[in-house]
C-alpha cells in the first residue's frame, strides 16, 4: 500500500509539470484567494487563505502561487487538510511557490465550500503588491485530471507605519514619543508611538475620548489601537478607571476593551473593575512587554499601582503573534506561564489562530508567558486520521497521555477513571479541597483528585452501591452523560434547554437516564456515530474516540 501510495504521489507530482497557466475552460470547481487585510505596514505579516468553492470530487491538486518578491517576503504556510491529506512541502523558486497534495485511503473527494491553505507573508517596503493563483491542476477520486477554474488574484497596501494622520485629543508622552489620539466620530483611538532608547513607549488614553468613543460604538468594544513599530519592547497604557467602569455601566452597551499593539492583543472584560472602589483619579495600566527574542511575554493589569490578581473566568484574552515555522502543526502550539518561582504551566485553552499568526487563550492569572510547538511523536495512529489532530493537540496540552513510550494505543478501551482525568485535566478543574465519597476511590490513587473535583461540580456520580466504578471500561452513553454536565457547567448551565431527540438509528437502545445527555451532545456536535447512523450507546469508547469528544469539547468552550 505504501509503495503504492508513493507511486501515486510520484505520478502527481510528474502530471504537475505540465501545468496550464490559466483556468481551464469548463468550469466546474472554483477556487479562490482571500487576504487577511487589505492595508497593512511594512514589517507586519499578511496571510492568503486559499478557498475551494462548490468543489465536486477533489482528491489531490498541485497549485502555484505567484507574488510580488520586491513587496513580499514568504514565511510559511499552513494546511486545513493536515486529518484528510499529505502535504508535500512547498518549493518556493524566484516569486512562485509549488504545493502538491493527495488525500490517502480509499476515499471520495472534498466535496462544497472548503478552506485549503494559508500562505503567510512579511512586508518588505511601500506598494501594491499582488498574489494570484497562477495554475492548477486539480484530481479527482478516480485519478482523473478535472477542470476548475481560478478566481482573481488579491492586492495588498503596503504603507509605512507612520502613515497615518493623529487627530486632536489629549494624550500624554512619559516616555517614547506617543501621537495624540484620533478616533474622528469612531470607536477605536489610535496612538502612534516611537520607542525610547530603551524600547519603551507610555500612553495616556484621555476620559473624555474614552467616552466619546463608547457613544460612537456599534459593536459593544472601544478599542485602543497602538502603532510602534519593530523596535518596542514594552508598552504601559494607562487608562481612566472611572471612565473605563462608566462605559461598562452606561445602559449595559460596552462589553469589552480591546487593545491593539504590535506586541500583543489584550481584550478586558467589562466585568473587570466590577465591584472595586474607584477614586475619579483611579488608573487602570496595562502593560505588555516582551522580555527577549524568543516568544516570551509580561502582561500585567495593575488598579492604582496593584496587581489585578483575581477575576472571573474569560474575562481576559490575550492575543501573542506566532510565527508557524515549516512542519509545524498548528494544534500543537501552545502556550506556557511562568509562575515567579519559576515553575512553568501549560495553559490548556489557548489556541493558534492562522488567520491572524497569533496564539490566543484566555488566563486564569497574568504574568510572563512562552508560545512554543509542541514536539508530541505517537507511532501507531496510521489508520486514524480522523483523530490525528484530537490526539496531538490534546497530546501537546498535557491532557493525555500514551499507555507507552512512543504509542498511544488508540484503539484501546478506557476506564471511567481515565476519561474523568482528561476531561477534567482539559478545563483545569481540579480542586485540591474536593474530597470523594465513593467506595473504591480512595485518596492515594492516581486519579482521586480528578474523580473528587468532578464528584463536587456534579459532573459524576456513583452507582448504586456507592462506588464509582473507576476501574470499569466506559461506555459511550456514560461518556455522553459526563460530557453534557460538563457541557451546561462550562455554559452556566444554558446549553440545549430545548432538546429534540438524537438522530440515531439505535436510539431505542440508549438507556434512558443517557436519552437527553445523548440528544444534548449530538446537538452541541460532540460525538458522531461509530458507523452509518449509529451510536452504539452500549459499546465501549476507544482512547481515540475518547480524545476526538474531549478535543470537540475545548473547540467548543472557545
Amino acid at each position: 500500500m505504501r509503495r503504492k501510495f508513493q507511486f501515486f504521489l510520484l505520478a502527481l507530482m510528474f502530471m504537475v509539470t505540465q501545468l496550464p497557466i490559466s483556468a481551464g475552460a469548463q468550469v466546474t470547481d472554483q477556487y479562490v484567494l482571500h487576504a487577511s487585510a487589505a492595508r497593512v505596514e511594512v514589517g507586519d505579516r499578511v496571510s492568503i487563505a486559499v478557498k475551494g468553492e462548490a468543489l465536486t470530487d477533489l482528491y489531490a491538486a498541485e497549485m502555484q502561487i505567484m507574488y510580488d518578491e520586491q513587496l513580499l517576503e514568504y514565511t510559511g504556510y499552513t494546511s486545513f487538510l493536515d486529518n484528510q491529506a499529505y502535504v508535500h512541502e512547498p518549493k518556493v523558486q524566484g516569486n512562485t511557490i509549488r504545493l502538491v497534495f493527495t488525500l490517502t485511503g480509499n476515499k471520495p473527494g472534498i466535496t462544497g465550500d472548503k478552506d485549503l491553505f494559508t500562505f503567510t507573508f512579511r512586508t518588505k517596503k511601500v506598494g501594491t503588491a499582488s498574489v494570484s493563483l497562477n495554475a492548477l491542476m486539480p484530481i479527482d477520486s478516480a485519478l482523473n485530471k478535472t477542470n476548475g477554474s481560478i478566481g482573481s488574484g488579491t492586492t495588498i497596501a503596503v504603507v509605512n507605519s507612520n502613515s497615518g494622520s493623529p487627530g486632536s485629543g489629549s494624550g500624554s508622552q512619559p516616555s517614547g514619543n506617543p501621537s495624540s489620539p484620533s478616533h474622528s466620530g469612531t470607536s477605536v483611538l489610535h496612538f502612534d508611538a516611537s520607542p525610547d532608547a530603551r524600547g519603551a513607549i507610555s500612553i495616556q488614553a484621555g476620559a473624555n475620548d474614552l467616552l466619546d468613543a463608547g457613544k460612537h460604538s456599534t459593536d459593544e468594544t472601544v478599542t485602543v489601537r497602538i502603532k510602534s513599530g519593530a523596535e518596542v519592547k514594552k508598552i504601559q497604557l494607562n487608562l481612566p478607571a472611572k471612565q473605563v467602569q462608566q462605559l461598562s455601566s452606561d445602559s449595559g452597551k460596552i462589553k469589552t476593551l480591546s487593545v491593539e499593539s504590535d506586541l500583543a492583543a489584550v481584550t478586558i472584560s467589562r466585568d473587570m473593575l466590577d465591584n472595586r472602589t474607584l477614586s475619579e483619579t483611579s488608573n487602570l495600566q496595562l502593560l505588555i512587554e516582551k522580555v527577549d527574542k524568543q516568544p516570551l511575554y509580561d502582561v500585567n493589569l495593575l488598579l492604582d499601582g496593584s496587581p489585578i490578581t483575581s477575576f472571573a473566568p474569560k474575562s481576559i484574552q490575550v492575543n501573542i503573534p506566532y510565527a508557524l515555522g515549516l512542519n509545524e502543526k498548528p494544534y500543537q502550539v501552545v502556550i506556557h506561564t511562568i509562575t515567579e518561582d519559576g515553575k512553568v504551566k501549560i495553559v490548556r485553552n489557548g489556541q493558534f489562530d492562522a488567520s491572524t499568526g497569533t496564539v490566543q487563550f484566555q488566563p486564569d492569572q497574568l504574568g510572563r508567558y512562552k508560545v512554543s510547538h509542541a514536539q508530541v511523536d505517537f507511532r501507531d495512529m496510521t489508520g486514524y486520521d480522523w483523530a490525528n489532530e484530537a490526539v496531538f493537540g490534546l497530546a501537546a496540552r498535557e491532557v493525555i497521555n500514551g499507555r507507552s513510550e512512543g504509542y498511544f494505543i488508540p484503539g484501546g478501551d478506557v476506564t471511567r477513571a481515565e476519561f474523568v482525568k482528561m476531561l477534567m485535566g482539559l478545563i483545569d478543574a481540579e480542586d485540591s479541597s474536593a474530597t470523594a465519597t465513593f467506595t473504591d476511590v480512595l485518596l492515594d490513587d492516581w486519579s482521586y483528585r480528578s474523580i473528587a473535583s468532578a464528584q463536587k461540580l456534579g459532573l459524576v456520580q456513583g452507582k448504586d452501591d456507592g462506588s464509582f466504578g473507576s476501574k470499569d471500561e466506559i461506555s459511550r452513553e456514560d461518556m455522553a452523560v459526563f460530557m453534557y454536565r460538563a457541557l451546561n457547567a462550562r455554559k452556566s448551565g444554558t446549553a440545549h434547554s430545548t432538546l429534540t431527540p438524537a438522530k440515531f438509528l439505535d436510539q431505542d437502545q440508549v438507556s434512558s437516564y443517557a436519552r437527553d445527555a445523548v440528544a444534548a451532545v449530538q446537538q452541541a456536535g460532540l460525538i458522531e456515530g461509530v458507523s452509518e447512523g449509529y451510536f452504539d450507546p452500549k459499546g465501549k469508547l476507544t482512547r481515540a474516540q475518547a480524545a476526538a469528544v474531549i478535543y470537540r469539547f475545548y473547540q467548543a468552550l472557545r
